[in-house]
C-alpha cells in the first residue's frame, strides 16, 4: 500500500525524534514523483530496530538487547525481510506458502540484519552471538558476512587456550562455508579439526559428530572420492539411527547424498529409491515447497534423463528451478546450481539456444552469490564457452576463454 504524505510526515518526524532521519534516503522517498510503495509494517519494524540503534549509540547497550529481538519478531510475523541492498519489501517475489520454509528464511534474514546493525556500533565478541549470526548468514547465502563472523569466532575461541565445543561448532560452520564455495582445500582441515574436537569433547556416537562426518562425506563426494564419501555417509547414518527415528530430516539428508553416490556409480534404481525415500520424509518434515525438495527434483531429473525419459527429466529440472526461486529468491547459490543443472540438460541434449540462455542466467547469479573467482563460476563459464563453439559463436567463445584465464591465473 502507498503511504500518503501525512503519514509519511509523521514517520519522518518520529524518526527524527529518535535520531534516525536517514530512513528517508534509505527508502528512497525523494520527491513527489516517486512511486515507491513501502508497507507501513516495514517502517514500524524499522522504527523498533532504529530505536534499538539509538539506545545503543547512547551507550545503553543492555536496554537495546530487548529491542532488537522485538524488531526481528515483528519482521518474521509480518513477512518482512531486508534485502542485501537494504531496500525492504513485504514479499520480495518469494512465495512462502509453506510455513516452515517461510519462517526459516525470514528469521535468518532478520537475524543477519540484527547483528549487522549491532556491528555498526559495537564489536561483537560473544561466541554464541557470532555463531548464530554466522550460521544464519550462511543459510541465506550471505557468505561475506558469514565468513567475517565465523572467522572472528574461531580467533576468539582459539585465543582462550581451551578446546571448547564452541570452537568445534565454529570450525564446522566455517568448513561448510568453504565447501559451499568449492574451496575444498580450505574446508577439509576445518572439518577434520572439528571432528577430532567433537569426538574428544562429546561422544564418538554423538549426533553432532554425525553431522560433521556427513559434511566430510559431502566434501569427498564433491572431490570425486566416492568410496570415501560413502563410508563417511554410512557412519553418519548409523549414528543418527541410534538417536532418532527413520523419519528424521538428518537421516533424509544422508539418504539424499547416498542416492547421489549411487547415481554417480550408475546404479539408477538404487539412487531413485534413496531420493524418493528422502523426498517423502522431507515433504513431511519441511513441506513440499522447501529448497531441499527442489534439490531432490533436480537429482530425480538426472535419473529420468539417464533412463531416456527426457520429457519427464525436463519437467523435474524446471520444477526444481521454480521451487528454488520461490523459496530462496532470485539471487542464491542454490538458484545458480538449479539453473546450471537445467542448462547442462539442454546442452547434453543439443538444445543449445536454451542451454546458452540458462548458462548466462546461472552465471549472473553465481557471480553475485559465489564471487567471480569461485570454481563453480569457472565451470559455468567453461560450459558456456563450449556452447558458443558448438553454435559457431567463436568470437564469444574466445572472449570467455580469455576471461577465464585472466580470472584464474
Amino acid at each position: 500500500m502507498k503511504i500518503n504524505k501525512f503519514i509519511y510526515l509523521l514517520i519522518i518526524l518520529l524518526l527524527n525524534f529518535l535520531g534516525v532521519s536517514e530512513a528517508k534516503s534509505q527508502y528512497n522517498w525523494s520527491n513527489d514523483n516517486d512511486t515507491t510503495t513501502t508497507p507501513l509494517l516495514t517502517v514500524t519494524s524499522r522504527i523498533v530496530n532504529n530505536w534499538a540503534n539509538t539506545i545503543n549509540k547512547l551507550g545503553m547497550k543492555s536496554y537495546s538487547i530487548f529491542h532488537y529481538p522485538s524488531a526481528i519478531d515483528f519482521q518474521v510475523k509480518n513477512n518482512i525481510v531486508t534485502t542485501p541492498n537494504n531496500k525492504t519489501s513485504s514479499y520480495i517475489k518469494i512465495d512462502f506458502s509453506h510455513k516452515a520454509s517461510r519462517e526459516e528464511y525470514l528469521k535468518n534474514s532478520a537475524i543477519v540484519e540484527h547483528y549487522s546493525n549491532i556491528g555498526k556500533h559495537t564489536k561483537i565478541e560473544d561466541s554464541k552471538a557470532l555463531l548464530k549470526a554466522g550460521i544464519s548468514a550462511l543459510s541465506i547465502g550471505q557468505y561475506g558476512k558469514a565468513k567475517k563472523w565465523l572467522t572472528t569466532l574461531v580467533k576468539i575461541e582459539e585465543s582462550k587456550g581451551e578446546e571448547r565445543i564452541e570452537l568445534a561448532d565454529a570450525l564446522h560452520a566455517l568448513g561448510t562455508l568453504y565447501l559451499n564455495l568449492g574451496e575444498y582445500d580450505k574446508a577439509l582441515p576445518l572439518f577434520t579439526r572439528s571432528l577430532a574436537l567433537k569426538e574428544k569433547r562429546l561422544s564418538i556416537e554423538s549426533p553432532s559428530v554425525a553431522n560433521t562426518r556427513a559434511r566430510l562425506g559431502d566434501l569427498y563426494k564433491a572431490k570425486g572420492m566416492i568410496r570415501r564419501a560413502e563410508a563417511f555417509y554410512l557412519k553418519a547414518l548409523s549414528i543418527h539411527k541410534k538417536h532418532t527415528g527413520l523419519e528424521d530430516s538428518a537421516i533424509a539428508d544422508i539418504w539424499m547424498e547416498l542416492g547421489d553416490i549411487y547415481l554417480q556409480k550408475g546404479e539408477y534404481s538404487k539412487a531413485e529409491k534413496y531420493f524418493l525415500r528422502s523426498k517423502a520424509i522431507n515433504k513431511k518434515s519441511r513441506g513440499a515447497n522447501h529448497p531441499i525438495i527442489a534439490r531432490l527434483d533436480s537429482k530425480l531429473a538426472k535419473i529420468f534423463t539417464n533412463n531416456g525419459d527426457l520429457e519427464k527429466g525436463e519437467d523435474f529440472y524446471l520444477k526444481a528451478v521454480e521451487t528454488t526461486k520461490e523459496t530462496l529468491g532470485e539471487n542464491h547459490t542454490a538458484v545458480a546450481r538449479a539453473i546450471k543443472d537445467l542448462a547442462d540438460f539442454y546442452k547434453n541434449n543439443k538444445h543449445y539456444r536454451q542451454a546458452e540462455h540458462n548458462y548466462q542466467e546461472a552465471l549472473k547469479v553465481a557471480i553475485k552469490t559465489f564471487g567471480k573467482k569461485a570454481p563453480f563460476v569457472a565451470e559455468i563459464m567453461k560450459n558456456l564457452s563450449e556452447v558458443y563453439e558448438l553454435t559457431g559463436k567463436f568470437k564469444k567463445a574466445e572472449q570467455l576463454k580469455k576471461q577465464l584465464i585472466q580470472q584464474y591465473s
